[in-house]
């Protein structure tokens, strides 16, 4: 079980890993990342998982961004 993961959703499209990445990756290693795909049509759903190295990292972006997180991943 990991404590490094959050959750988004409503990206907008399109989005991409590396976008993903760039946008996160200020607040420390970005380790993975994936992007939520309807199964039957294989679109974006505007969601992603987002990984951090580190514990604090995900808890620093937590903190800095003035989003409410109500559970972490």
């Amino acid at each position: 079980e990991t404590t490094n993961v959050l959750a988004f959703a409503a990206l907008k499209q399109p989005i991409t890993v590396d976008k993903v990445v760039s946008l996160f990756e200020k607040y420390g290693p970005v380790t993975f990342v994936r992007l939520s795909r309807n199964p039957a049509s294989k679109k974006p759903t505007g969601m992603a998982f987002v990984e951090f190295k580190n514990e604090d990292d995900r808890i620093k972006y937590v903190f800095s961004s003035g989003r409410l997180v109500i559970n972490p991943v």
